[in-house]
């Protein structure tokens, strides 16, 4: 953003004038303005900009909370991503009955283990990202290795990440793989004449681009995908597929190149930047416009909380933090607007519920949603 249209964009938001989004906007470039090496602003052009934000959000908290619900909750959300402790000051404390419990959830790191075709399992070095598979053996990205492959070996392996975990495998035909947490994918250890794996849970593919030969032409071989119901059938292209059992819907959204989406009631055509939603109770396959950042924020290293639900928002951060949740009557309706660190400590969960008058219980790693006060 540059300094002249960032200025602009100020004093619209201390006018009132700003949509939701460029307000979202704002508040997250000041996110990003606290970590930035060289900023944009100077110390005091930033801390003078700050405190009138600052001013602006306390004089119109009230009037937020009863007519604009998703604003107040988009700038809660963006304030504690951006963990400033003085913003806190501008936010009444809640009027809910907090249980508090153990809160000491760290966030997730590279966690994940490798399950050979004899049954052994590999636990994964936590201080690596990513293993390798090449021609002699598997190994860490860094060279140091793992176990050994036997020439001509298609064997499949499994690499699964638990709660609170993430890992990368880079296949032996080049594709790398980014897993997210509690998920599991299950590929050969060499590809044969097609290219087939397995997903359960969520993961990002970037699909080297290969060919074969048959009856003397060349042809492009295609990479399979096989998720819950569907089958995804890729060319040399990134894309993101979401597909956790307790989601109703599975979600792939193409980033770039080209794929086709197969279940047992039809397929479709992606372009880049479209998604298809799969409905899992139906078997509805439908093509719609994707949100790229928000399908690709994880292996960002951020949470997009634009728009979701309160559940989903949850659902998400429980399989991060390994935590369990539970509603003790309906849940909250809320939504927000903005980023989280996916790296922060979970007290920023915490805060998010306090800011928004969530009340919770928390027992063990179990948290419960007790309502909105």
């Amino acid at each position: 953003m540059k300094k002249r249209n960032a200025r602009h964009l100020l004093k619209k938001y201390l006018a009132g004038n700003c949509t939701d989004e460029e307000k979202a906007r704002i508040e997250s470039w000041y996110i990003q303005q606290r970590h930035d090496e060289v900023p944009l602003l100077s110390q005091e052009e930033r801390l003078e900009d700050m405190q009138a934000i600052r001013r602006s959000l306390s004089e119109g908290l009230g009037r937020q909370r009863r007519t604009h619900p998703y604003r107040y909750a988009a700038a809660a959300a963006i304030l504690i991503a951006a963990s400033l402790s003085y913003y806190f000051l501008i936010v009444n404390q809640p009027t809910a009955t907090v249980g508090h419990g153990a809160t000491a959830f760290a966030p997730g790191t590279n966690r994940a283990t490798l399950t050979l075709a004899d049954g052994s399992i590999i636990d994964l070095d936590s201080t690596q990202t990513a293993i390798v598979v090449s021609d002699e053996a598997i190994g860490y990205q860094d060279g140091a290795p793992l176990a050994s492959v036997v020439q001509g070996n298609t064997s499949f392996v499994e690499l699964k990440t638990p709660r609170g975990g993430n890992y990368q495998v880079v296949l032996s035909d080049g594709t790398r793989v980014w897993l997210n947490s509690a998920s599991t994918l299950k590929y050969p250890l060499r590809f044969g004449d097609s290219r087939h794996v397995e997903l359960h849970g969520e993961a990002y593919f970037e699909v080297k681009q290969q060919t074969v030969t048959k009856n003397g032409s060349v042809a492009k071989a295609p990479f399979i995908v096989k998720s819950a119901d569907q089958e995804i059938t890729v060319l040399g292209t990134s894309f993101n597929v979401n597909a956790y059992g307790d989601e109703e819907r599975v979600r792939t959204t193409l980033v770039t190149g080209a794929v086709k989406v197969s279940t047992p009631n039809g397929s479709l055509a992606l372009e880049p930047g479209e998604e298809t939603v799969l409905e899992k109770t139906s078997g509805r396959l439908a093509k719609q416009l994707g949100d790229l950042p928000a399908a690709t924020a994880w292996i960002n290293g951020y949470f997009d909380l634009n728009h979701k639900p309160f559940d989903a928002i949850l659902r998400e951060l429980a399989r991060w933090y390994d935590l369990e949740i539970s509603y003790e009557g309906p849940v909250p309706d809320i939504r927000f607007f903005g980023e989280a660190d996916r790296y922060s400590d979970f007290s920023i969960v915490l805060a998010m519920l306090e800011s928004n008058h969530v009340a919770y219980r928390i027992t063990g790693r179990k948290l419960e949603i007790l309502g909105k006060q």
